[in-house]
């Protein structure tokens, strides 16, 4: 595998492209954008560290579903399609293990349908700032709360499946209750919010 490092604006590859091969996150975080014919386009899902993308594109041998567009400075390892391909019809290993993928990101998606199903909006806007937050935080800075939002405000209420002004109500809602401080792009976590889920996941396991 090859190891590259990639700046926050540059893409992966682009909807429509051939599939280039599979590209494993090692750091950073990847939004995977897709559009419709009249341009209008929606950000689907972040991918972090330890996720896979463009595998399935490999296995079916056909074009990219999606835009994979680097948020937030990442080093990702990829393997050319042709090559994995060759790998893949030699070790039956390598077949199960992405058949095991496969599986894996199918039920992390009904997971996220669930949750727009069962969870109230303001829970899950708290749950994607803390997941960014652990992905953006710069570890060697003094203020561990600070960190600046690597996607538009339009894109989180994609994600979240509501519209951008129920957003901006349940954010001020947020800032009024002490919970966050958005400035710009620049947001503040208080840490009780933090403690709160690490509770309730502490809560789950036992």
């Amino acid at each position: 595998m090859t190891l590259k490092r990639f700046s926050a604006g540059q893409t992966l590859y682009l909807q429509g492209d051939d599939s280039p091969g599979i590209y494993c996150i090692e750091s950073g975080l990847i939004g995977l954008r897709r559009s419709d014919e009249k341009g209008n386009s929606a950000l689907l899902r972040l991918a972090k560290t330890g996720d896979m993308l463009g595998y399935r594109s490999v296995r079916q041998a056909c074009p990219q579903h999606n835009t994979a567009e680097v948020l937030a400075d990442a080093k990702v390892s990829s393997i050319e399609s042709g090559k994995i391909r060759w790998l893949i019809s030699r070790s039956r290993v390598l077949h199960d293990h992405l058949f095991q993928k496969a599986l894996q990101d199918l039920d992390r998606t009904e997971a996220c349908c669930a949750e727009l199903l069962t969870s109230g909006l303001k829970e899950r806007l708290l749950n994607l700032l803390l997941d960014l937050h652990d992905t953006c935080v710069d570890r060697h800075q003094v203020d561990q709360s600070r960190f600046e939002l690597p996607i538009q405000k339009k894109d989180i209420a994609a994600l979240l499946g509501t519209s951008p002004a129920a957003l901006s109500r349940v954010i001020s809602l947020l800032e009024r209750d002490g919970d966050v401080s958005l400035k710009g792009r620049q947001i503040s976590i208080t840490k009780h919010v933090g403690d709160q889920r690490m509770m309730a996941e502490d809560r789950y396991v036992a």
